[in-house]
């Protein structure tokens, strides 16, 4: 794919089933502000990675608002992305996938 905007529309597209609490639209207006700020194609791609995991997550449950997630819910997602994909879990792997989410709530 081209850059990481094909990559986001092909997801939502093709990709997800499910309940969907985030967005196509909140995604890649996200990665147009990080864009705008600087951030490099390969930076903008390992962001679309980490919060394609978190939206992936949601998909598979229940919630209808990023509100009705609790705190607890966090490291069932952390557990759930270390079943479901090869994500290596370690401290920083881990601070860097809260910090992109901390990122997109803000």
């Amino acid at each position: 794919m081209k850059n990481v905007y094909d990559k986001v529309s092909y997801f939502f597209s093709h990709e997800l089933d499910g309940n969907l609490v985030i967005t196509q639209e909140w995604v890649e207006g996200f990665l147009r502000q990080k864009a705008w700020q600087g951030s490099a194609d390969k930076e903008l791609s390992e962001l679309w990675e980490d919060l394609q995991l978190f939206v992936q997550y949601l998909a598979v449950t229940e919630h209808e608002t990023l509100e009705e997630i609790s705190s607890q819910e966090y490291s069932v997602f952390i557990e759930w992305v270390v079943h479901a994909t090869s994500f290596k879990i370690t401290l920083q792997s881990v601070r860097r996938i809260f910090g992109v989410l901390e990122e997109f709530f803000h």
